[in-house]
């Protein structure tokens, strides 16, 4: 090809790139509920958090169509919004006020493999972004106001307000984390998978320093896309962690890897009628994917533990590993989302 024709080939790209479209004006019906769709799936969870002080949330969730949004309680962009990376986002969005001002920055990872940090005008924060080499599919966990951790291919990372390295960080893993991490009174979970091999899984536990806990990690009879959970199940004191595999069982571990009294417990599997189709391909349809949410559901001072399944049932587990009455829950397809809890009541989504 001719030099002038990569020249014209070259800009037809640029122009394509700053003219992509982020999405459809959003629609509303009477009632005030709102959509709007977008290029391509929404697999990230938003986040909300009234930035410009008028008492109304805005909203920001990214999509595989590449685009990062901040939208308005009606769903329309706000100026200097959506951000576009290539490749899109799967991982979801976190805040942190890195500059202490009272005001929370958004952090996400890309499919491009950088980590972002916007201020609510859409100006990159100091140190931002950052390229991690690899797709980013976990999100960040905020630590602190100082510390953000996030896991990449064969790494479990911890990074400063600036975007630098903080101190024991970062650490080997095994795997790839597809989970988030789940972080509270100095210690750090994280689970991975294997891409390419559902055998292969991994629970990691670290002190916030990076001092890998003793016992971890634990290998898995299959991989984990689950977010872990860190409680104290007992209200002694004592944290345990909490997560699904792909092989359907629910783990309860303390922080010398002893699984608790009962557990681990298994989904149920196949169901009469259509069976879900398992995820990965090629793996099981007793996958717990989701992220177990945890709380004291009945009042009585003991938590309960829910957690949907791709089998197609919610399920809730007492603190000793017995289902509770009325549990689990058949629906029509895969749950792959994580449960919301609140008072009196339990919200789980489905895949449609």
């Amino acid at each position: 090809m001719c030099r002038w024709c990569h020249w014209v080939a070259a800009c037809v790209l640029v122009c394509l790139a700053a003219c992509r479209h982020a999405a459809v004006e959003p629609v509303c019906d009477s009632d005030g509920h709102c959509y709007r769709l977008t290029a391509d799936a929404v697999i990230s969870s938003p986040v909300a958090w009234d930035w410009d002080g008028d008492g109304i949330k805005e909203i920001v969730v990214s999509s595989w169509d590449g685009f990062f949004y901040l939208v308005d309680h009606r769903l329309r962009d706000l100026p200097g919004w959506p951000k576009w990376s290539g490749k899109g986002f799967f991982s979801s969005p976190a805040l942190a006020d890195l500059d202490t001002d009272g005001t929370p920055e958004m952090l996400v990872g890309s499919e491009a493999g950088r980590r972002f940090a916007w201020r609510f005008d859409g100006a990159d924060v100091a140190g931002f972004p950052i390229d991690l080499g690899y797709p980013i599919w976990a999100s960040p966990t905020v630590l602190d106001a100082q510390r953000i951790a996030i896991g990449d291919r064969s790494r479990m990372r911890v990074f400063d307000r600036d975007g630098q390295a903080a101190a024991g960080w970062p650490q080997p893993i095994e795997g790839w984390p597809d989970a988030t991490a789940a972080a509270g009174r100095g210690i750090l979970a994280l689970t991975t998978l294997t891409p390419g091999d559902v055998s292969k899984g991994w629970i990691y536990a670290w002190r916030e320093n990076g001092e890998l806990l003793d016992g971890y990690p634990v290998e898995l009879k299959m991989d984990s896309d689950s977010s872990p959970a860190l409680a104290d199940l007992d209200g002694k004191g004592k944290l345990w962690i909490i997560f699904g595999d792909d092989q359907g069982w629910l783990h309860v571990m303390d922080l010398d890897s002893r699984e608790r009294a009962g557990f681990p417990v298994r989904s149920r599997g196949p169901k009469p009628g259509p069976t879900p189709t398992p995820h990965p391909p090629g793996g099981n349809v007793y996958s717990i994917e989701a992220s177990p949410a945890v709380a004291d559901l009945e009042g009585d001072g003991r938590y309960e533990i829910a957690v949907g399944s791709w089998d197609g049932r919610m399920y809730v587990w007492d603190d000793a590993g017995a289902l509770r009455p009325g549990w689990p829950v058949v629906v029509e397809n895969q749950i792959i989302s994580s449960a919301a809890l609140g008072d009196h009541f339990l919200i789980a989504l489905q895949r449609a």
